[in-house]
């Protein structure tokens, strides 16, 4: 096996053409030099340069193998660039989930925007699901962060959080179900005894353990829920099921003719960066601290 600096060495001097000025650009002695060069031409089992004429050149050997030299120096200053840019988190590879509001409002297309500007090499592998199965996979290892509103979600594992928005809270339903209140200065607001019976379409999966949000806003229990993948599923479910949903406000512009909605005063659906509080790889925290920056330090807050 080729020592590295014997490598150097040879190319530095076939760089030059001269031993005293290919020792200075080394910062080696000469003598040193020149063993370094005899150690090299042993391991290769002849002559590199030719001694015996005043003027410096290379023997054919030599000649051949200063292409290999510079070839093998060359991956070897590639490969120790390519693992000190993934040690120092700016070439990786990150499995983000979004749930449709992130998308909706704009927050996806500004980190990635600014992941991109920041991070070239990054490669960032989005997928959408409903916060709650975005907050099981992560949990089950299978995400690296999620990007979701976490109102109502529980986490089975330690988890880091920061907030990137806070929206609205809305209760959509039927055109034509009456479900409004009136407040004490005379605008309406949802009236929960009317809601409550009826069923509730929730942006969940199938099999979805997670409380249902109602739960946590509304504080009872659907008398009947039905889970669907699809923001937009789910308003077809609203406008020709007869159902009600809850969405955070980035998710109105879905709201098909025939259907209504009203805020829930003094409720937001916050959306959050989650990632579990034993990630710790260089580059998840500077995508973090690129998000801290973005959304927290300057207060890009929604509403």
């Amino acid at each position: 096996m080729f020592d590295t600096k014997h490598l150097q060495a040879f190319a530095t001097l076939a760089e030059h053409m001269h031993f005293g000025r290919a020792a200075q650009a080394l910062g080696l002695s000469q003598s040193t030099l020149s063993a370094q060069i005899r150690a090299l031409e042993e391991e290769v089992g002849g002559p590199l340069i030719n001694r015996s004429n005043r003027t410096f050149s290379l023997t054919p050997v030599g000649e051949v193998f200063l292409q290999d030299c510079q070839g093998i120096l060359s991956m070897m200053l590639r490969a120790r660039r390519n693992t000190d840019n993934v040690l120092g988190g700016t070439v990786a590879t990150l499995r983000i989930g979004v749930c449709s509001a992130v998308i909706s409002s704009g927050i996806f297309n500004e980190v990635l925007g600014e992941s991109r500007r920041r991070f070239p090499a990054l490669e960032l592998i989005a997928e959408e699901n409903p916060p709650a199965t975005l907050a099981k996979k992560l949990s089950e290892g299978r995400l690296d962060l999620m990007l979701g509103v976490t109102y109502g979600v529980n986490f089975s594992v330690p988890v880091f959080s920061m907030p990137l928005a806070a929206f609205r809270a809305a209760v959509v339903a039927p055109a034509g179900l009456d479900i409004a209140a009136r407040d004490d200065a005379g605008a309406e607001v949802p009236d929960m005894a009317r809601i409550a019976e009826h069923p509730f379409v929730l942006y969940e999966n199938a099999g979805c353990e997670s409380p249902p949000v109602v739960d946590t806003m509304l504080a009872f229990h659907p008398r009947k829920v039905i889970r669907v993948a699809s923001v937009r599923l789910m308003m077809s479910y609203v406008r020709d099921g007869g159902c009600i949903a809850m969405v955070p406000e980035a998710d109105l512009w879905m709201m098909p003719e025939g259907t209504r909605s009203l805020f829930v005063p003094d409720t937001y659906m916050e959306a959050q960066a989650v990632r579990l509080a034993t990630s710790n790889s260089p580059i998840l925290l500077k995508f973090f601290r690129m998000l801290d920056e973005m959304y927290v330090r300057r207060r890009v807050l929604r509403p």
